[in-house]
């Protein structure tokens, strides 16, 4: 399994927040991410200066052989922002995922016809 990292910038962490987190990371990415050394950084912010209530979240990670991934999302409350943006780095991995077997299925159909 790959290591979820949560940081919290301008406000204290909160233990239930970090195990939602985490929870939802994990069930929607783990298809994807095969490799333990795959290191996925949640950051959360709340931005207390301006009128709007507006929580932002961004996830971070670098897929083994692939280019790196960030995706910022705000939201009106955390748990929105977390699931915005986990389903955002899902469609991109499965989106990659798909590529990478047409690619290797088109390949083995050139090779049974050379």
């Amino acid at each position: 399994m790959f290591n979820t990292v949560t940081t919290y910038r301008d406000f204290e962490s909160r233990e239930h927040l970090t195990s939602y987190v985490e929870e939802q990371v994990h069930a929607a990415l783990a298809k994807y991410i095969d490799r333990h050394d795959t290191r996925v950084e949640v950051t959360l912010n709340h931005d207390r200066a301006t009128a709007a209530k507006l929580f932002h979240v961004g996830i971070s990670l670098k897929p083994a052989h692939r280019a790196p991934i960030h995706v910022d999302k705000q939201a009106s409350s955390w748990h929105a922002a977390v699931r915005d943006a986990v389903k955002t780095v899902e469609k991109i991995l499965r989106r990659d995922h798909t590529k990478r077997l047409s690619r290797r299925r088109h390949s083995r159909g050139l090779e049974l016809i050379a």
